[in-house]
């Protein structure tokens, strides 16, 4: 029985990378006096680290580079999980406990995006007369507009066809969308977007 390539290469992968760790050479980092650095020295994270290991805030806050890449990051680490009391919490905290509903989604983009100066805001969307919303990262990247929904990146042509975009992803169709800026929910400044321990 012959083994598909790629799937042999995984093998072969998954086999190194066993060996490694198990003979206890990998640091996981480049440079093997960097496994001891604080988090702030920004070390430089090899692809293994990336792709086979868990990555803390400050790791994949030095390694992002552009909304997409925020957004597949955050979609691929946090689980969503319905908030029943929709608390509002920072992104790394976010980050640490694993989950997170709409609004941690979109606060932790946005905080992602900050430290690599992206302005970002947080647009809630919510059919008109309905209880029902759904809050949302948005921003220009290299001229474009985009959002990320959940960790889900698209770019988008305009606010309009954001909201019709968000519309079909939760399922309002033939209603009308309207938004809010985080800031008119709150009652506080746009920084309270960074949300609470």
């Amino acid at each position: 029985m012959q083994t598909k390539p790629t799937t042999l290469k995984v093998i072969i992968m998954l086999c190194i990378a066993l060996v490694v760790l198990l003979r206890g050479k990998g640091t996981l980092y480049a440079d093997e006096n960097q496994a001891n650095v604080s988090s702030n020295s920004n070390p430089e994270i090899t692809w293994f680290r990336r792709v086979f290991c868990q990555l803390d805030w400050a790791e994949v806050s030095a390694i992002v580079e552009s909304p997409s890449g925020i957004s597949s990051q955050i979609r691929h680490h946090v689980e969503y999980r319905e908030d029943l009391n929709d608390e509002w919490t920072k992104g790394s905290s976010t980050w640490q406990r694993g989950y997170g509903d709409c609004e941690d989604f979109a606060l932790a983009v946005k905080e992602l995006c900050k430290l690599i100066n992206i302005n970002v805001r947080i647009l809630v969307f919510y059919p008109k007369g309905n209880q029902e919303a759904h809050a949302v990262a948005i921003g220009k990247w290299k001229g474009k507009m985009w959002i990320s929904s959940n960790g889900w990146h698209q770019t988008v042509k305009s606010l309009e066809h954001a909201k019709q975009e968000i519309a079909k992803q939760m399922g309002w169709r033939r209603k009308t969308i309207l938004t809010k800026n985080l800031s008119e929910l709150t009652g506080a400044t746009e920084d309270y977007a960074i949300g609470k321990e």
